[in-house]
Formats: C-alpha cells, sequence, structure tokens
C-alpha cells in the first residue's frame, strides 16, 4: 500500500501542478473527462503552401496505458480518451498520402497530459512534439536499460517522474545552445535519453546530432530543358526556414543517419549520408 500511497500522492500532485496554470478551469470542473477534444496547431507556411492540408496519424495511451493510434484528415473534431492521472503523451504526426509522404517523415506536433489540456480540451503544438518524443525515448531507453541498471534507479527515471514543467522553461532559456533553440529537432534526443536513464537528467545532456554536410547541385534535380529545382525546400522540422539554392553551388543539407524528407512546389527530395532521391512532380 505504501507504494500505491505516493503513486497516488505523485498523480494528484500532477493534477494540481495542471491546475496552478489554469485554476479556473480545474477549480470549476475538478472531475478528470472521459475525453479530450483535441486541438491540432496551425501548419507552418512553408508546409501549407508547399503540400496543403495533411492527415493527422494521432499515437498515445488510452487510461488503461495501452497505445492507441486514430487517423484523421483533420477538418472535424476528434476525441480521444487518453491516461491522464500522470503525465502522458499524445503525437500527431501530420501526413500526405496524396503526395506519398508517410507518417513520420515530418517531425510531429503533440503534448503532455495533463499539462496541455484545459477542462476537456487538449492543446497540441509543435514544440509539445518535442516532448512527447522525448518522452517516447526515455520510455524505450529505459526498456532497453531493463537488467542492466538496478530496478531503483530505473523506477525513479520514469518519464512520468520527469519535471516536465521545468523542462519546457530550460527548453526557452539561454541555458540551451541557441541551434536548439531555433530548432529543438536538432538535438539528438535518442542520445539524451539513454544518457538521462543511465545518470540522471542535466541541461548539459542537450546537445546536436553529429552530421555531415550533402551537397545537391541544382542541375541535377533537373529534367529535360530546363536548369534544375529552383526551390525553396522546407525540411521535415516545423522549426526549420526554407532553404534556397547558393549561386553555382546548389542546395547543402546537413543529414543524420536517418533519411529525411525535403519538399518544394516541385518534387519531394529524401536525403541520407552519401545518398538522395528526387521525385520530381
Amino acid at each position: 500500500m505504501k507504494g500505491n500511497n505516493g503513486f497516488l500522492f505523485f498523480a494528484l500532485t500532477l493534477v494540481l501542478g495542471a491546475c496552478a496554470g489554469n485554476f479556473a478551469a480545474c477549480s470549476a470542473d475538478p472531475v478528470i473527462p472521459p475525453e479530450y477534444i483535441v486541438n491540432l496547431p496551425s501548419l507552418p507556411v512553408p508546409w501549407q503552401e508547399m503540400l496543403g492540408s495533411p492527415h493527422w496519424r494521432l499515437v498515445w495511451l488510452n487510461p488503461q496505458g495501452i497505445p492507441q493510434s486514430l487517423e484523421t484528415a483533420g477538418g472535424g473534431k476528434t476525441a480521444i480518451a487518453a491516461a491522464s492521472e500522470w503525465a502522458t503523451p499524445v503525437l500527431a504526426f501530420p501526413y500526405w498520402p496524396g503526395r506519398g509522404i508517410l507518417p513520420g517523415e515530418m517531425r510531429p506536433a503533440g503534448g503532455i497530459l495533463p499539462f496541455d489540456t484545459s477542462g476537456s480540451k487538449l492543446q497540441l503544438s509543435w514544440q509539445g512534439g518535442v516532448e512527447a518524443w522525448f518522452y517516447r525515448e526515455l520510455t524505450e531507453a529505459r526498456n532497453t536499460a531493463t537488467g542492466t541498471i538496478d530496478t531503483t534507479t530505473l523506477n525513479k527515471r520514469r518519464p512520468e517522474y520527469f519535471d516536465w514543467p521545468r523542462f519546457r522553461t530550460l527548453m526557452g532559456s539561454d541555458a540551451v545552445p541557441e541551434a536548439i533553440r531555433d530548432d529543438p529537432w536538432r538535438a539528438d534526443w535518442h542520445d539524451i535519453a539513454i544518457r538521462t536513464v543511465q545518470s540522471g537528467f542535466d541541461r548539459r545532456r542537450i546537445t546536436a546530432q553529429k552530421g555531415e554536410e550533402l551537397l545537391v547541385p541544382r542541375n541535377a534535380l533537373a529534367k529535360t530543358g530546363d536548369h534544375g529545382a529552383e526551390g525553396p525546400f522546407a525540411g521535415p522540422s516545423p522549426f526549420a526556414k526554407p532553404m534556397f539554392p547558393e549561386p553555382g553551388v546548389g542546395f547543402r543539407f546537413m543529414v543524420t543517419p536517418r533519411s529525411d524528407t525535403y519538399v518544394s512546389v516541385e518534387g519531394i527530395l529524401r536525403v541520407s549520408r552519401g545518398v538522395w532521391m528526387w521525385n520530381r512532380r
């Protein structure tokens, strides 16, 4: 019973913490709603102009802690029943089936319950997508570390216990490298999660992914009778600025081991280390 009481105290602390930021809503209706109406964020302008309105794949945990997903065109009201007695991530992956862009190619929006709720509404954001993704990385890192780190330490480093409000404040502060403040998807969240599970979280863990430059000449993206793609290209991160070609050089992409998707009105370019594939419209 002592362990259960500790968990209930933690759950109550989370709810009260969320209420502190929205006292009127919590005091008027302290009961956890059976469902949350999901409010999706507006698309970054480059994505909207180049791709149009997306479909969405939502991924979350239901009240029993079981993974759930659904897909929506985003035009109507979407409701989910999610676990909110403890910190719970919700991810929303935009995708464009008519353009051949699948869920996961572009970085997700998201949020963490109960911190992004107001009554029965759940507001997702692009910054929240980074946090929900880090939550998932922490979960996977803990699962991988099972058997190599003692159980007591692993239990202390559950993502449910992570101080998410403080983490949000940190991400907007000068303590984080400017490049990552401008685009938090530049951080190596997989490595940060592993080190957090192994020895605890520290702001110094927030470091950028290691990448290498890939040059794609404009004329390599040409079709018969033209001089190649003009761009600009919008990258997979909703925070990144569109990429224009350098005169006489072409497009410079910073690539990592994973494949990334860049879009323009002219087509879709997928790049990874030393390799790229161009699908011209």
